[in-house]
């Protein structure tokens, strides 16, 4: 009997860092051109995707245009590093905050509350709230939470270990867990708006409930825990996204599940629902999480650069879960093109519900953008 390891042992590393005071200068634009030009699969960028100074301002718009580019790489960047309340900071990260700007990748924090990299690490955006679950309009960062303390890594020179911590470890982390997915199942090489959803939904909840309710994660208190989806779950993103776990609308009604797909306003007018819908099997007590990720159209020049290229826009979509046609659960949230919501079963019985999406407002967007839905009843949550 061979069992899954989660390691991903056809995969390569490439280190492409940026220096600007190199000789010659090489840009953040140069390291994720020359990175893209080899077909990577996987970005990891253990900084901030969103700075003020040059040459850092707004890359994350940069990433969020390679993602939508074959081979489509899955994109992780840190969102973190702010002092915690605990550590004596002000919990409201100040200066020191780091955000994801990004859209079509995971904004990774620290999953530890009383390392550096644990704070209020979600970017407001002013005068709206940030709840994904509760249907608030915001923006929500991070993504995912993973670990961040005392990681051993590969160090500069063959044979050399080296030991570190924050959001420069957690976001590798992520970054790895997508490379064996990847490998676990070749269809999500290409495919990160299937692959992010996956590893959201697999995610475990309440992992750090040592703080005595400060920083709890629950689906269902209308608040943000600062951890996004939660903490991230090898095990749990293998039994959603391996090859059997792929599904059509109308399927028999599954613990785990995942699709993905292309659309279009022409195909999919607003206000209608997709053709497909998905059938997932609650146990008694369970809470289903679902997902569901569309791609944002990002445009760039010719030679594409982090200031050269325009705006992110996003269909604005509702994830609708129902029960013998009656909506139960759902999230609709203008800013995010990420869906995410929860349902607990406390009928006492398996019950069948169907997942459905539909574009509420395309945004005018008019070419074709790539969707992804995830689902799972069985994890750490409430």
């Amino acid at each position: 009997m061979t069992v899954w390891q989660g390691s991903a042992r056809d995969a390569s590393v490439l280190a492409a860092n940026f220096d600007a005071d190199a000789s010659p200068p090489c840009s953040f634009t140069d390291a994720v051109n020359w990175a893209e030009q080899r077909g990577v699969n996987v970005l990891s960028r253990s900084a901030p995707c969103d700075c003020a100074e040059s040459p850092c301002a707004f890359p994350g718009r940069l990433l969020d245009y390679v993602a939508t580019v074959s081979p489509y790489p899955f994109v992780a960047c840190a969102s973190g590093n702010a002092r915690s309340v605990q550590d004596g900071g002000d919990g409201e990260g100040s200066d020191e905050i780091s955000r994801a700007a990004i859209y079509n990748g995971v904004g990774v924090t620290g999953a530890e509350p009383d390392t550096p990299s644990r704070a209020l690490l979600t970017r407001y955006v002013p005068g709206q709230t940030q709840n994904r679950v509760g249907g608030a309009n915001g923006w929500e960062l991070p993504s995912i939470a993973a670990p961040s303390r005392s990681l051993d890594t590969a160090g500069p020179n063959p044979g050399q270990i080296e030991v570190v911590s924050a959001t420069s470890a957690s976001t590798p982390v992520v970054a790895g867990i997508a490379a064996s997915m990847m490998e676990l199942n070749p269809a999500m090489k290409t495919r990160p708006e299937g692959l992010i959803p996956g590893l959201m939904v697999s995610a475990d909840e309440n992992v750090d409930d040592d703080l005595g309710g400060v920083w709890p994660m629950n689906l269902h208190d209308g608040r943000d825990d600062h951890d996004g989806a939660g903490a991230v779950n090898a095990v749990g993103a293998y039994w959603v996204l391996r090859p059997q776990a792929k599904m059509n609308g109308g399927n028999t009604a599954v613990k785990y599940g995942h699709d993905f797909g292309g659309i279009s306003s022409a195909g999919l007018p607003q206000g209608q629902w997709y053709g497909e819908i998905y059938n997932a099997s609650v146990p008694a007590g369970a809470t289903l999480r679902a997902g569901l990720m569309l791609m944002a159209k990002v445009t760039c020049g010719s030679t594409a650069t982090q200031t050269n290229c325009s705006p992110q826009t996003h269909p604005f979509a509702w994830l609708a879960f129902t029960r013998n046609g009656s909506a139960v659960s759902g999230s609709a949230n203008s800013f995010n093109n990420i869906q995410f919501a929860g349902y607990k079963n406390t009928s006492g019985s398996t019950e069948t519900i169907q997942l459905k999406f539909m574009v509420l407002d395309w945004n005018g967007i008019s070419s074709t953008t790539y969707w992804g839905i995830a689902w799972t009843s069985e994890g750490t949550s409430n």
